[in-house]
């Protein structure tokens, strides 16, 4: 449910679940609607449009995001004037209000706003009360919040899982923030409520936390995410904002798996010497069924949530070569061996053991002391392929 927004959401969802024929995704949006108003031409707001659908579709999981149209002047409908025998007259018309009226608080009033109202009417003090309030001003946070609260409890009435999908940020600066108000305000009240609050911002911005009209999708390839006008949605953009959802989603299947019972080995207890054996018992045509679908999710667990969680071995060398990236030595004589010349003994560095000569000290007596030399790897594999000498032959006599 909601305006444009979860229209392109509901395309987003349709793909994820195209493949599922258990998951069915119904479109309940209002282009042009917000908590503000819903239909100029109907007197009828989200929360009552929210309990007709839900009584009309039956559904398992609501989803909803919408804000997009909300940034606008609020103004309460303002009841007809009583009778002045305290009776509604006959004729008189009915206003259906979203929201309880917000009565004037004479102890917040600034001292101009009293003496505004010093000198006004009654009607016109009765008119004041209900609007037009700014937006971002308190008293229309006030409103806003009512509408708010209003519509999770109509949600809420359908006593099935809710979430509520903050707004994405916007090309403009002031759009942006103005999209980042809003969601404090959905998140406050959706935490309130006790429904799951789908916090996307961080999906559609940059590395500096700025609108960014491209980036990586679902899958981490940088694609086209948002359209032209900096508001909505492309394809791939739908996608990855669904996918938010379908993590959700996927949480609240998996904390709702019915436990199977496992059979139980009875113990007969201890039996009389001469009570006869029953004849042993037979076999269940089919084993206990265990679910194999279910998503691994503890019903108190959040992906990314921070737990320790004991990390599965791993083998040293993928340690090595996948992570620090080293090179791992070939065993000598295999085909990827490409030392030179073939058959050399790999010797570590270091590996060599000095002897008494390598170590000796010179003789302080001679007149020149020769360094002393170490017999390298090559001098040892020249040493054991050294060719045989042959005898010189006899000269003939």
């Amino acid at each position: 449910m909601g305006d444009a927004n979860a229209d392109w959401l509901a395309y987003g969802l349709e793909d994820v679940y195209s493949d599922n024929p258990d998951i069915g995704i119904v479109r309940k949006h209002r282009t042009d609607s917000g908590l503000i108003s819903y239909d100029a031409r109907r007197d009828i707001d989200w929360p009552q449009a929210a309990r007709e659908i839900i009584a009309a579709e039956k559904p398992k999981v609501i989803v909803v995001m919408i804000g997009n149209n909300d940034r606008q002047t609020i103004r309460e409908k303002v009841p007809p004037p009583p009778s002045p025998s305290g009776a509604p007259k006959a004729n008189a018309p009915r206003a259906t209000v979203a929201s309880p009226p917000i009565r004037p608080d004479p102890e917040r009033q600034q001292p101009a706003e009293i003496e505004r109202h010093t000198n006004m009417t009654p009607e016109q003090v009765r008119q004041a009360t209900y609007g037009p309030w700014e937006f971002h001003s308190e008293k229309w946070e006030l409103a806003y919040i009512k509408r708010i609260d209003a519509a999770i409890a109509a949600l809420k009435s359908a006593g099935v899982p809710v979430i509520w999908v903050g707004l994405p940020s916007q090309r403009g600066t002031k759009s942006s923030e103005d999209s980042s108000y809003l969601n404090e305000l959905y998140r406050g009240r959706a935490e309130k409520a006790g429904i799951i609050y789908a916090d996307i911002w961080d999906g559609f911005v940059d590395e500096a936390g700025r609108y960014s009209a491209q980036g990586p999708d679902y899958e981490g390839q940088i694609r086209r995410l948002r359209t032209g006008d900096g508001v909505y949605f492309t394809k791939f953009g739908a996608r990855k904002l669904a996918h938010y959802v379908e993590r959700e989603v996927q949480r609240i299947i998996g904390n709702k798996s019915i436990p199977v019972a496992l059979p139980i080995p009875v113990d007969p207890g201890p039996q009389a010497a001469k009570a006869k054996q029953s004849p042993p018992a037979q076999r269940p045509e089919a084993g206990p069924v265990v679910p194999l679908t279910v998503t691994p999710v503890a019903p108190e667990e959040l992906l990314g949530g921070g737990r320790a969680v004991s990390a599965p071995a791993t083998d040293a060398t993928v340690t090595r070569t996948l992570t620090k990236g080293e090179t791992v030595a070939t065993p000598s004589g295999r085909a990827d061996d490409f030392s030179w010349p073939r058959g050399a003994v790999k010797v570590e560095p270091g590996a060599l053991v000095p002897t008494a000569a390598d170590t000796a000290a010179p003789d302080a007596g001679s007149k020149s002391a020769k360094p002393a030399q170490r017999s390298s790897v090559m001098d040892a594999y020249a040493q054991e392929h050294k060719p045989p000498q042959r005898r010189p032959r006899p000269r003939p006599r």
